[in-house]
């Protein structure tokens, strides 16, 4: 086969998971909503606070309240140029009980794809259990927020070096080990009853790499690549002096592609 052949076989294969995801979204009850590429004189990089603001700019009243909404399109990244990206979020959904239905929505929608489940891994993180780890500690809020940030910029030595007895926490454990870990720190969680074929970890060091963030967060991995095939989290946003809670995750259709083969 030569080069071209090639390439215009792997563009239809990443066409063809487009279709197949924007299809079971659609037939799942998702709103699609158009984001603009440019805005705010700089590069899309996240179609989430787009759709915020087009949905928050509509009188409360008027939007029915929870709403299944997707975005579609590319996204920037510094040093990675652009990225194409399923954006899917349950916006005005405050209850944490749905964590559990939105990460098997995502189990769902990924066992369309060519891919062993033993070959997956998916890690959690929460933002509401690491603040209170860090009240436990009687940690303040200037030392937390430089701890967020270098976490989200991948300084996990900063951890190490500033609180060594919190080093189990920050590391990806299976769910059972995390609980008793984490145990030692504050009163007795319960995880989000959802079970997965994949592998499952725990680690606070996962923090999602926007400020919005504020509960759960989760990262799907596949063992053949550090790339990320999908991140998402429990997050609020101020749009207008009213707060819009949600919860989603967005899929990077390039990255399942090259790990389909």
């Amino acid at each position: 086969m030569c080069k071209v052949e090639q390439w215009l076989r792997a563009n239809r294969r990443q066409y063809e998971v487009f279709v197949q995801v924007v299809e079971h979204l659609l037939a799942s009850g998702f709103h699609p909503v158009s984001t603009d590429l440019y805005r705010d004189h700089a590069f899309r990089r996240d179609h989430t606070e787009a759709m915020v603001q087009v949905l928050g700019s509509f009188e409360p009243a008027s939007v029915p309240w929870p709403l299944k909404v997707f975005s579609t399109g590319p996204l920037f990244r510094a040093g990675q140029a652009w990225l194409e990206a399923v954006d899917v979020e349950w916006l005005g959904e405050p209850a944490e009980t749905k964590d559990a239905d939105v990460v098997q929505f995502l189990v769902d929608l990924v066992s369309g794809f060519r891919l062993e489940a033993r070959d997956l891994v998916i890690v959690f993180g929460h933002l509401g259990w690491l603040q209170r780890v860090l009240d436990a500690k009687g940690i303040g809020e200037s030392e937390r927020r430089q701890a967020i940030e270098a976490l989200r910029q991948g300084c996990w030595s900063w951890i190490s070096s500033h609180w060594p007895d919190l080093v189990s926490l920050f590391r990806p454990l299976p769910p059972s080990q995390f609980v008793e870990e984490i145990n030692r720190w504050i009163e007795p969680i319960g995880l989000p009853a959802v079970q997965t074929p994949w592998t499952e970890r725990w680690d606070l060091s996962l923090t999602g790499q926007w400020d919005y963030y504020h509960g759960i967060v989760f990262s799907l991995y596949h063992r053949a690549t550090g790339q990320a095939l999908a991140n998402g989290g429990r997050f609020e946003m101020r749009v207008r002096d009213r707060a819009i809670d949600g919860i989603g995750f967005t899929l990077y259709l390039d990255a399942f592609r090259a790990v389909e083969g």
